[in-house]
């Protein structure tokens, strides 16, 4: 009989773990906060960015300037996710309770998704539109710089990291500006109205003069992209800062 050798083998596997969007920060321009403006004037604007997920506590870095974490607030988050032949969709935000969804007109597969977090499963492959909404926390951040430049900011929270960049390399320059001024009520045009003008509050008021007999004031060669603050007094009326 031939002998029997025995061979002992043993094994091991190693996992390979990568982060997942949902272990991960996004930022995105306050479109409210921000208006039309894509690139900022350093020293004079306040660039103002939305983080997701909120309420995590990050550290916060940047390059240049600094950047503050304001506060948390939640935003309804309305969605159109495309499934196509595939078990599984993702969520744009980390949801914060129940997701309210409907399949927009004719689909194929599981009518019923299973949400954990931002990720989207079904138990048979699907085709279609998944119309999703919820709410989601985001917390607020302010940027500035006294330094043109592009602005990095990052942040970190244990093993979620997430980072941007905000363009602060934008220039003002000087345009005659003419004021007119006119009643609130009835629209007439006011003349001796006494002007001044400053950039801040903890400015001095600037005296410009008085409006001529069309209601007028030349008020100088301003900055664009920088706020004025004015002052208007005439007798009569309140004055504009009462």
């Amino acid at each position: 009989m031939a002998d029997k050798t025995k061979t002992d083998i043993s094994v091991t596997f190693n996992k390979t773990c990568s982060s997942s969007s949902s272990d991960s920060f996004s930022f995105e321009a306050d479109s409210d906060k921000n208006g039309s403006k894509s690139t900022f004037q350093a020293v004079d604007d306040m660039a103002y960015y939305k983080l997701w997920p909120g309420g995590k506590a990050p550290t916060l870095w940047s390059n240049l300037g600094t950047v503050s974490n304001a506060g948390t607030a939640s935003e309804t988050v309305t969605e159109s996710i495309t499934i196509y032949k595939s078990k599984s969709g993702t969520l744009s935000k980390l949801p914060v309770g129940d997701v309210s969804y409907s399949w927009t007109g004719s689909y194929t597969g599981d009518a019923t998704p299973t949400f954990a977090g931002k990720a989207i499963s079904f138990s048979t492959t699907c085709t279609g539109i998944l119309s999703c909404s919820y709410e989601a926390y985001y917390d607020t951040l302010t940027i500035n710089t006294s330094t043109s430049g592009t602005v990095m900011v990052t942040a970190e929270k244990d093993s979620m990291t997430g980072d941007t960049t905000v363009d602060f390399t934008g220039t003002s320059t000087q345009r005659k500006v003419y004021l007119t001024v006119k009643d609130a009520c009835n629209k007439e045009i006011l003349s001796g109205v006494t002007i001044s003008l400053r950039l801040a509050d903890s400015d001095p008021w600037t005296s410009v003069g008085t409006t001529d007999a069309k209601g007028q004031i030349y008020l100088g060669e301003l900055w664009t992209g920088k706020k004025y603050k004015l002052k208007l007094v005439k007798s009569g009326y309140y004055d504009s800062d009462s």
